[in-house]
C-alpha cells in the first residue's frame, strides 16, 4: 500500500507540476508599496472599518497573483492538498475537503479571520487577526497570539486605493488562520510576499483575492507536522496504521520541497509553494 500511495502522489506531480523552473527572488517593492510609504494614493473617502471575513476559498490551480514576478498566475497549493488527500484520505485534505473545512469553521465561528482597515494621509493598512465569533451573540474574540507583546498586530498589510473602493496591499508576510480539519483548531498558516487584492467599503470587502508564497519550512513545521496524529495515519480505512508520523513527513517533506511542487525559489535557495484565496469580508465589531 504504501508502494502505490507513493507512486500515486509522484505521478500526481508530475502531471501537475509547473516544470521546475528556477527562479529568482522577487523582493522589489511593489507600486502599491510606494505609494503606501509616501502617501500617493488615490483620494477614497475610505477611512476606516472592522471586518470579519465570511468567505475564504482556496482558488483552482495556476490561478491566482503572480507571486514570482514571471507574468503568470500561480497556485501550487491544490497540487500539494491532491497529494496530501492521496497519501491520507482520512484527513480529508483534499482542495475541495479544506473549502468545507474553512467555510464550517466560519460559519460556527471557531475561526475568525478578522481585518482592521485604515486610511490614513492616503497610505492604507490592512491588520490582519485570528480569533472566533459566538454565533448567537456575534461576540468576537481576538486570538491574544494574534498580537505581539504589546498588544499590536502581528500581521500587517500595506497598499493604497487606486480608485474609491478599489485597493491594493502588499507584499507583507502575514499569518492566517485555517481550519484544515473539521472541529479541530485552526493553525496559522504563514503568507510571504502576501498581496490582498479587492474592493474596500465601509461595508465590507468584496470582489478580493489573497496572493501569497508559503514557505516550505514554515508549512511542513507550523501546518504539516501537527495537522498529523502521534500514531500515525489509515490512508485506506482497514483501522491499520499504514505510516507512522516519521515515514509520514519523511514522504511529504520529499514532495513539498521537490521543485515541481516549491515553484518559489528566494534568493538564498530555500523554497515556497503559491497559494490563492478569494476573500469576501463584512463589517464587525471587535
Amino acid at each position: 500500500m504504501r508502494t502505490f500511495l507513493l507512486i500515486a502522489a509522484f505521478g500526481l506531480l508530475g502531471c501537475h507540476g509547473k516544470g521546475g523552473d528556477s527562479r529568482d527572488d522577487d523582493t522589489d517593492a511593489t507600486d502599491s508599496d510606494t505609494d503606501a510609504a509616501e502617501g500617493n494614493g488615490y483620494p477614497s473617502t475610505f477611512t476606516e472599518g472592522k471586518f470579519r471575513v465570511t468567505s475564504f476559498v482556496l482558488m483552482p490551480a495556476d490561478q491566482g497573483g503572480d507571486v514570482d514576478g514571471d507574468g503568470t498566475e500561480d497556485n501550487n497549493l491544490p497540487k500539494l492538498l491532491i497529494f496530501a488527500n492521496t497519501a491520507a484520505p482520512s484527513l480529508n485534505l483534499s482542495p475541495d475537503g479544506l473549502n468545507e473545512n474553512i467555510a464550517a469553521g466560519i460559519a460556527d465561528g471557531q475561526v475568525a479571520i478578522l481585518l482592521h482597515a485604515a486610511y490614513p494621509n492616503r497610505a492604507l493598512s490592512v491588520d490582519v487577526f485570528g480569533g472566533s465569533m459566538d454565533v448567537d451573540t456575534q461576540a468576537i474574540t481576538i486570538d491574544p497570539t494574534s498580537l505581539d507583546d504589546q498588544g499590536n498586530p502581528k500581521s500587517t498589510l500595506h497598499g493604497v486605493f487606486s480608485t474609491e473602493t478599489a485597493m491594493s496591499a502588499g507584499p507583507d508576510a502575514i499569518r492566517v488562520p485555517v481550519q484544515f480539519i473539521s472541529d479541530e483548531p485552526a493553525l496559522p498558516l504563514p503568507f510571504d510576499r502576501a498581496v490582498l487584492t479587492g474592493d474596500l467599503t465601509a461595508d465590507g470587502l468584496t470582489n478580493a483575492m489573497l496572493s501569497a508564497v508559503i514557505p516550505d519550512d514554515s508549512l511542513l513545521n507550523d501546518v504539516i507536522e501537527p495537522l498529523v496524529p502521534a500514531e500515525g495515519v489509515d490512508s485506506n480505512g482497514d483501522g491499520q496504521i499504514d505510516y507512522t508520523k516519521a515515514e509520514l513527513m519523511d514522504t511529504v517533506t520529499s514532495i513539498v520541497t521537490n521543485e515541481n511542487m516549491s515553484d518559489v525559489v528566494y534568493d538564498d535557495g530555500s523554497r515556497g509553494i503559491s497559494a490563492a484565496f478569494t476573500v469576501e469580508a463584512t463589517t464587525a465589531d471587535f
